[in-house]
């Protein structure tokens, strides 16, 4: 086992504040995988406790390196985990926070001269939440090995090929940002999706003949591999087909399921269990020449998919949408520099109330409570 530091950083205590009358603390996520320009620094990484009394955002915990950048933010909703990856010139650290009191966040380094190939957070079959990193080493490029800590505990464990366990995913994780947790995969001869995250594989049952789907030449990508359900979206590859497809595997019932999604572009990611996102359709005067696939045209509308009804709805919400959280039936979703709350009644959203309007809400992008109330 090689040598893989632990630090345990210093936070500002959580502030009681005041919170929804009888509802857990809802916390705010601000940053990005950018650089933010007008400071001519890396944009950091905030949590925020809001402060419903007040209607004021109250941070209890920024990265501490602020030269650092931001390679990846992740919400895992279903192991109530929050992870960022940073370094200055790739990722030399990854952070782990819990979704729950108190925010004791915790920092996995490696030494110099090993460089990250990829991560995964895995779950086994005993529960144990598991990183495993692919590391490099600067002197023999050629030699790829893996290590696993397990988060909980914050110590290295050795785990044999034959361990039970099982990836999670986070999907497309932030709206206009390079920022993904996906993994490409395709059908074989048999139509079974085969999907390779280091040397673990997903081999499903076969797709059922009769279920309607796209050929999806330029492949797939599993988006989501949760408790219940596993998801696929097809790659987008014709200007004139404005659609992308995602199939949902029924973890619990074992079977597939079929939905046409709008928007060429439209990316997913999950949400406390549920699959949104914006819908998007590609820019003529980018994508399918050079294929670089931004800017895309993102829409007023926004898609809630519910994985276990198989379903979804399109809301429109205005101009610079974005779903942050989705709390039972309760939606929080962004407009811009505005954070609003509604409920979700059948395809309809009644009352929409402005919570905040602040320049930071503009980089907000996640959402979590304390303990996350998740779909079913």
């Amino acid at each position: 086992m090689r040598n893989i530091m632990v630090i345990v950083i210093s936070i500002i205590p959580l502030l009681p504040g005041s919170v929804e009358s009888g509802e857990n603390p809802l916390y705010l996520v601000y940053g990005q995988p950018t650089w933010d320009i007008g400071s001519n620094q890396p944009f950091p990484v905030e949590i925020y406790l809001f402060d419903t009394t007040d209607q004021v955002l109250l941070r209890v915990w920024r990265n501490p390196d602020s030269s650092n950048y931001i390679w990846s933010i992740r919400l895992f909703y279903s192991e109530h985990l929050i992870e960022v990856t940073s370094g200055r010139y790739s990722i030399e650290g990854i952070t782990y926070l819990p979704m729950r009191l108190p925010l004791k966040p915790s920092e996995l380094k490696w030494p110099r001269g090993q460089n990250l190939i990829s991560h995964h957070l895995y779950i086994t079959k005993d529960n144990r939440r598991v990183l495993e990193m692919r590391l490099d080493d600067e002197s023999n490029r050629d030699k790829i090995y893996s290590e696993y800590w397990e988060i909980e505990k914050e110590i290295p464990i050795s785990l044999s090929e034959d361990t039970e366990k099982e990836i999670r995913l986070a999907g497309i994780t932030a709206l206009r940002t390079p920022n993904s947790d996906i993994i490409p995969c395709h059908l074989d001869n048999e139509n079974c999706f085969i999907c390779k995250a280091s040397d673990y594989y997903f081999e499903e049952n076969r797709l059922p003949d009769i279920l309607e789907r796209l050929e999806a030449p330029f492949g797939w990508n599993i988006i989501a591999n949760e408790p219940g359900y596993r998801a696929f979206l097809s790659n987008p590859y014709r200007k004139d087909i404005l659609v992308r497809n995602l199939l949902l595997y029924d973890k619990n019932n074992d079977n597939w399921h079929s939905i046409f999604i709008p928007g060429t572009e439209t990316s997913l990611r999950i949400v406390n269990g549920w699959l949104v996102g914006t819908l998007a359709y590609a820019n003529s005067k980018t994508d399918y020449k050079i294929r670089s696939g931004y800017p895309s045209i993102f829409t007023d509308s926004a898609i809630i998919i519910s994985p276990t009804e198989k379903s979804y709805d399109i809301f429109q919400l205005g101009k610079d949408n974005e779903i942050l959280l989705i709390d039972n039936m309760d939606i929080y979703y962004r407009l811009g520099e505005e954070i609003y709350k509604a409920q979700i009644e059948g395809n309809n959203l009644i009352d929409p109330t402005l919570l905040i309007r602040d320049p930071k809400i503009k980089h907000v992008h996640w959402a979590f409570r304390t303990i996350v109330n998740r779909i079913k």
